[in-house]
Order: C-alpha cells, then sequence, then structure tokens
C-alpha cells in the first residue's frame, strides 16, 4: 500500500448501480481462474490515467469480474446494459462485486431509473492528506 495522487479530477461524475443480488467474496475468489488474470503492471495503469486524466475502459482492469460474471450471468448483463447506453467514459465492477461503477456521467438511463430493484448512486471521488481522515471534494 503506498499513498498516490488521485489520477483523474475529483469532481469527475460517477454512478454507482447496485443490483438486489450479491456475491460471496470467498466464493468469487476460489472461482478465480488465475491463468485468465491480467498481465499488465497496475503501476502503468495508474500511470495511464494520470496522463490521460480520463478512466479509459482499457486502464480499468478487474480480475474479479471474470469469476463473478461466469457466477452471476445477470451481473454481465447489467454491465453490458450501461456501457450500452454510451453515457460513460468506463464502466466496471467493484472488488469482488456487485456494485457497477460508471466513470464520466451520473445520468441515470431509464432502465435505472424506472427499475425499483436496482440502488443507484450519483458520487465523486474523495481524497485526504497523509495521516488525516478523507474530505469532500471541493466543487
Amino acid at each position: 500500500m503506498e499513498s498516490v495522487a488521485p489520477p483523474i479530477a475529483l469532481n469527475t461524475p460517477i454512478l454507482l448501480v447496485k443490483p438486489p443480488m450479491g456475491l460471496s467474496t470467498p466464493q468469487i475468489f476460489k472461482a478465480l481462474d488465475l491463468d485468465r488474470r491480467s498481465t499488465v503492471d497496475p503501476l502503468q495503469l495508474l500511470a495511464g490515467m494520470r496522463e490521460s486524466g480520463r478512466v479509459r475502459p482499457d486502464l480499468c482492469v478487474n480480475d474479479l469480474e471474470q469469476p463473478a460474471f461466469d457466477t452471476l450471468p445477470k451481473l454481465l448483463e447489467l454491465k453490458q446494459q450501461l456501457q450500452a447506453t454510451g453515457l460513460y467514459e468506463s464502466v466496471f465492477m467493484t472488488g469482488s462485486g456487485s456494485t457497477i461503477v460508471c466513470v464520466g456521467s451520473d445520468e441515470q438511463p431509464d432502465f435505472v431509473r424506472d427499475d425499483r430493484k436496482l440502488f443507484s448512486a450519483s458520487t465523486r471521488l474523495i481524497t485526504r492528506a497523509e495521516g488525516q481522515w478523507f474530505s469532500r471534494a471541493q466543487r
């Protein structure tokens, strides 16, 4: 673990979309196919974001998507639906799931707004000074 400067602007719009179904973290890690993991250096991905100031899809690597989507195909369908809207710069799953992160806009597509089973929230990044707690980003 090390402190890093935010690679993108703190006021970058982000929409979080959480389906009603969850995933077991131990189950997802057990289902992880180590041969299908990314070989890209995470520091290169971070540098790519920092250089471009964007969260391009090729820079968003989550090796746990494969076992999560294999375990819960509806989650892959949700990600693809969100990508297909064209509203977002990048769409990816958090950690071992099941929340989907949509970067570049916090606009809710109609299918998200109309589905009472989906939780969605507009958010922004937060940061902290070394040795201090997190604070709200200035808008």
